[in-house]
C-alpha cells in the first residue's frame, strides 16, 4: 500500500496514508511533519506551518562518528523538532529529548570539529596497535582445539 496524494496546500502536500488510514502532512522536502485523521485537520496545521518563518540556520551536528555540517532546514513548534540535512545530503528529524545534538557552525565550534577529527585519527591509530598485539596473542582456542581437550584423559577420570 502506498500513500496517494490528495492536495496541496501553503506549500505541504496532504497524502492518505492507506496502510494506517490516517493522512499526512509533507513539507516541501518530503519531511512528514505531521498526521491526522481528517484532511481538515492537517490544512488547518499546513496553515500554521506556513506562517512560521525560518531561514536555513548553518549547524554541526553531534553524529556516532564525529561530527558532521550541514543546515537546520526547517522548525516545527508544534512538535517541538526540527530537521537537519547533512552536507551529504542524509536528511535526520532532531527532537531534542536527549539535549541539543546541533550547534551553530561558528569558527569557535569549527576549530573544535578539527580537534575532534584529530582525536578520532588517534583513536584510529591506537585501535590499529591494539589490533596488533591482539594478533600476537598465543594458543588460540578452536574446535579442533576443544575437540582434543575434551578426549585427553584428566586426572580425574583416572581415580
Amino acid at each position: 500500500m502506498s500513500n496517494i496524494q490528495i492536495i496541496e496546500v501553503h506549500g505541504y502536500k496532504i497524502t492518505y496514508d492507506s496502510f494506517s488510514c490516517e493522512f499526512c502532512l509533507e513539507d516541501a522536502l518530503g519531511n512528514e511533519v505531521g498526521r491526522g485523521k481528517t484532511q481538515v485537520e492537517l490544512v488547518t496545521k499546513a496553515e500554521r506551518l506556513s506562517k512560521v518563518k525560518f531561514n536555513r540556520l548553518p549547524a554541526i551536528r553531534k553524529g556516532y562518528h564525529g561530527l558532521e555540517y550541514g543546515e537546520i532546514t526547517s522548525y516545527n513548534p508544534e512538535e517541538k523538532s526540527a530537521w537537519f540535512v547533512s552536507d551529504k545530503g542524509e536528511r535526520s528529524k532532531e527532537t531534542f529529548h536527549h539535549g541539543p545534538q546541533c550547534f551553530e557552525r561558528t569558527s569557535t565550534n569549527e576549530v573544535i570539529e578539527q580537534k575532534i577529527e584529530g582525536l578520532i585519527n588517534q583513536l584510529g591509530g591506537i585501535n590499529n596497535e591494539i589490533d596488533k598485539e591482539k594478533g600476537r596473542l598465543e594458543k588460540p582456542i578452536t574446535l579442533e582445539y576443544l575437540t582434543a581437550y575434551i578426549q585427553k584423559p584428566t586426572k580425574e577420570s583416572h581415580a
